[in-house]
């Protein structure tokens, strides 16, 4: 009988160890998900007044995904916005994201 206590005890440590792991990979998941997020979304809006304060006319759905500029360095969106003399152009040179 006491070896069944022992195993049920060791499965239920286990379980609560387990769930305790998973929450704070979960919690390190969204924090890395979130700062890219926030990344992306304000590296959007940066390019977006660039361009239009250049006169540059953007599209309704201008980066409707801002994903992709998370990973780019911010000088290149500089670069880019700087450079071009359109939407299209942006995109070019940025890799069409």
């Amino acid at each position: 009988e006491s070896e069944a206590k022992g195993i049920t005890k060791g499965r239920v440590e286990g379980e609560a160890k387990g769930r305790a792991e998973g929450r704070a990979e979960g919690r390190a998941e969204g924090r890395v998900e979130g700062k890219a997020e926030g990344r992306a979304e304000s590296r959007a809006r940066m390019a977006h007044e660039m361009l239009l304060v250049r006169g540059i006319e953007l599209s309704e759905g201008f980066l409707a995904d801002p994903s992709a500029l998370a990973e780019l360095p911010e000088r290149a969106i500089v670069a880019a916005a700087q450079a071009c003399d359109s939407e299209r152009d942006f995109l070019q040179r940025l890799g069409s994201c």
